[in-house]
């Protein structure tokens, strides 16, 4: 039965004119390759110093407005309706 589902869920998923690997193809784009310009100029930003402390900010940011996940902690924070960030006493 697995083999089944699988075998025809494939062939449905390939001849899918709807699924974005298709669409791709039909305008013309090779979809393992599209996006291989970017990939050098991101890697280089994003590795490099500026990128890892960058990265750095952002997780420290990401766990101070949202807390350690410890219903306990007293840096926890709520949102009020405006979407401000206020810290619970």
């Amino acid at each position: 039965m697995n083999c089944l589902i699988r075998r025809y869920g494939e062939k449905a998923w390939k001849e899918d004119p709807y699924t974005g690997v298709n669409k791709l193809k039909r305008a013309g784009v090779d979809p393992a390759h599209s996006f291989d310009s970017s990939a050098k100029p991101f890697d280089k930003e994003v590795f490099s110093e500026e990128g890892r402390r960058r990265a750095r900010w952002i997780m420290n940011w990401l766990k101070d407005v949202g807390g350690s996940g410890n219903e306990n902690n007293d840096s926890q924070h709520m949102y009020d309706r405006e979407d401000r960030i206020l810290r619970s006493p």
